[in-house]
């Protein structure tokens, strides 16, 4: 697994079931679902060109957009 199949899954379903896919598949150990909504919020403000905005993550650990999709390695989500 890994970024060819994070992309194939990006172009194979929605983002939602990719990112829960990545999030699940392409770690160990897997990152906890708790964690997709800040992750897809993270890569929505990226987008939008907030990355210095911090998110508080479910740990109570807080950290601006552009490291929680660095952290999580979502940088393919951000061309979708």
């Amino acid at each position: 697994m890994g970024r060819l199949a994070t992309m194939d899954m990006l172009n194979q379903t929605s983002e939602d079931k990719a990112l829960r896919w990545h999030l699940t598949g392409n770690f160990f150990p897997p990152i906890h679902p708790d964690f997709i909504e800040p992750a897809q919020q993270a890569i929505n403000m990226v987008r939008e060109d907030k990355g210095e905005d911090s998110i508080t993550m479910p740990n109570g650990i807080t950290k601006t957009a552009w490291e929680i999709v660095e952290g999580l390695r979502l940088e393919d989500f951000l061309n979708n």
